[in-house]
């Protein structure tokens, strides 16, 4: 994807033209939503991402009309717990605190229905185009996920609801987030912030501004009972902008000094030489099935097949994700993790699908197990 790749920036840009607007509507004209760019496939002398060629499984569906099929003419099967209809639970026990070692998690995003067709994807997801602010739709995921063995969601943020010139389709994630923290009461599933360095509400990230983040974070959501925690302390995920090094994890982490998070920085060119600013590190590699950053974590991949390629960066291979998911399994990491349960426009979804129904929540049920 060299040739094509955008920054995370410039695709926020672009989507905020159309969010500023009230999200999608009919007839409405489309534009590149914010999408994250294919990574580029390293080594380094503490991590050995590992890439499983093979010949595509798959064939695109068309990205209009109603969900694809099986053959029997029904929609896909699904192993995990049945939906509920019930409205979340207002208040909730404590959950029990995460491992510190192991921890299982996916990345997840709350950015639906608008981006099933802005910018589209060339899959049809089983419970068809969802609502990501819908209590009883969260809570089915949740299911879904702890199904899957997964302990805990990684949930894209791109700022708070009330920052000034927010767009409108980044104030609903926002408030997604709220809603996905409710869905989890009753259940020891926990929730951790993606903060999305790209997004417009960003442009600031000095120590001061990255407080003021980290305070509305707390203010709003760390304190809630599925908020993930480590030794006590919410766990905050980053994701840097392109050419962001150890100055920026410097400002993290000074900005860090009073706030009190867990930081899990995703891994840059010459993170060795200031990975002591950081509590851990995390990789993000959607075009290899497996990607290790030994001591910190492994992640896994089932395909890579953007809504605007002639073709898929990473084929769907369910033999080669089980070998993967295996390895992850037993594998000595702090983190666990699945690129990704619901990015439909990159086409990296485990969630069920018309086209691979429960498969990729059954691969991972058989190595980790239910939560």
């Amino acid at each position: 994807m060299k040739g094509s790749r955008k920054t995370r920036r410039g695709l926020a840009a672009a989507a905020a033209l159309l969010l500023a607007a009230g999200g999608c509507a009919s007839g409405s004209t489309k534009v590149a939503a914010r999408r994250r760019p294919a990574p580029e496939s390293t080594t380094s002398s503490t991590e050995a991402p590992t890439t499983t060629s093979s010949d595509p499984t798959t064939t695109a569906p068309p990205t209009t009309g109603a969900p694809a099929t099986h053959s029997s003419g029904t929609s896909a099967p699904r192993s995990s717990a049945p939906r509920t209809t019930s409205a979340p639970r207002t208040t909730a026990p404590p959950a029990p605190p995460p491992p510190t070692s192991g921890y299982t998690a996916a990345f997840y995003y709350g950015w639906y229905p608008s981006s099933f067709s802005n910018p589209g994807t060339k899959y049809h997801p089983s419970d068809g185009q969802y609502s990501s602010n819908d209590p009883a739709e969260v809570k089915h995921q949740i299911d879904e996920m702890r199904y899957a063995g997964m302990q805990g969601g990684i949930f894209s943020w791109w700022g708070a609801a009330s920052a000034p010139g927010q767009p409108y389709g980044y104030q609903q994630v926002d408030r997604a987030f709220g809603v996905a923290l409710q869905a989890a009461h009753g259940t020891p599933f926990q929730w951790a912030i993606y903060f999305e360095s790209g997004a417009p509400v960003f442009g600031d990230r000095s120590v001061g501004a990255l407080q003021g983040y980290m305070q509305y974070i707390k203010d709003h959501y760390a304190g809630d009972p599925n908020y993930m925690h480590m030794g006590g302390r919410p766990v905050l995920f980053v994701w840097p902008n392109a050419g962001d090094g150890c100055g920026m994890a410097t400002n993290w982490a000074t900005a860090n000094a009073a706030e009190g998070f867990y930081i899990v920085q995703k891994r840059f060119d010459g993170y060795q030489s200031c990975q002591g600013l950081a509590d851990s590190w995390h990789e993000y590699s959607p075009n290899v099935y497996s990607s290790v950053l030994k001591p910190y974590s492994y992640s896994v991949s089932p395909g890579f097949d953007r809504y605007d390629s002639g073709g898929p960066h990473l084929a769907r291979n369910p033999g080669a994700f089980d070998q993967a998911v295996a390895a992850m399994a037993a594998a000595p990491v702090q983190w666990k993790l699945v690129t990704t349960f619901n990015e439909w426009g990159e086409g990296t979804a485990v969630e069920p699908a018309a086209e691979w129904g429960n498969t990729y929540l059954d691969i991972l049920h058989n190595h980790l197990g239910s939560r």
